[in-house]
């Protein structure tokens, strides 16, 4: 497999195909989102308590799924690091008195168990979306 076939090397998935949102859902954010000059953004998951996060890869044909994020300060913190001890978040970062742990999405059913550990039962509605990375806009 050369370069032409795989231009996103180590994205995930389609959205679409995860079923953490449905078909319609992920064509409508694909569209808002494709023609920005965005590159990775995360969608902000609806939760009582804790910062949910899906991070995903703006592709050309999709949006490609990067990692579930959860984020927890305070008291909360103490809840996101039990959910680190689980075999679905692999990362871990410390910030202040914040904790963040991360669920790569490979394997892809890997996505599905972190959520439904901070309770979240798909398919999700994303309330909104906040630029990780862009492509250089300045120039």
């Amino acid at each position: 497999m050369g370069d032409a076939e795989e231009p996103t090397p180590r994205v995930g998935p389609c959205l679409e195909d995860t079923a953490i949102v449905d078909e319609s859902t992920s064509i409508n954010l694909h569209a808002l989102l494709e023609p920005t000059e965005y590159n990775i953004v995360d969608l902000l998951i609806p939760h009582n308590e804790l910062e949910v996060v899906l991070r995903v890869f703006i592709g050309l044909r999709c949006l490609h799924v990067l990692e579930v994020r959860v984020r927890g300060c305070g008291e909360r913190a103490e809840v996101v690091k039990k959910l680190y001890e689980k075999p679905e978040f692999t990362s871990i970062v410390l910030e202040s008195n914040c904790i963040e742990v991360a669920a790569p999405w490979d394997p892809p059913l890997r996505l599905l168990g972190a959520l439904r550990l901070v309770g979240i039962e798909p398919p999700i509605e994303p309330i909104a979306y906040r630029v990780v990375d862009r492509f250089a806009l300045d120039r």
